[in-house]
């Protein structure tokens, strides 16, 4: 199982998992983060935020206060990720957390593209 603790490789390693749900998102930036949100959506009403921090790297999931409920299907990594009520820090990410926040960023993104196309 590979482990993935720099910095750097952790924030590639979360855009990479990020990939598959660029497509049809906009770039931009919120609070000077970078993030991906729907075409003309309001500043507040955004995909994913992320920020590399000291320690961490962190993703904000905006659409998880929509959806709370996508919460009781995540993986135990990703919940133990979560730091704030959008917020998931991460110091690295082995296999199997990818495919636990794969899996859970693919719910979000339905869901997000859902709230935008009716």
């Amino acid at each position: 199982m590979s482990r993935v603790t720099d910095l750097d490789a952790t924030e590639q390693r979360l855009l990479a998992l990020l990939e598959p749900y660029r497509e049809g998102l906009v770039e931009g930036t919120i609070y000077g983060m970078p993030s991906l949100a729907w075409p003309g959506a309001a500043k507040q009403d955004y995909l994913v935020a992320w920020k590399q921090a000291s320690r961490q790297v962190s993703l904000y999931l905006l659409p998880v206060l929509a959806h709370p409920d996508v919460l009781e299907a995540a993986g135990e990594g990703v919940r133990a990720a979560q730091t704030g009520k959008v917020t998931f820090g991460f110091r690295e990410v082995d296999e199997e957390l990818a495919g636990q926040l794969s899996d859970f960023l693919g719910v979000l993104a339905r869901r997000y593209r859902a709230d935008h196309t009716g």
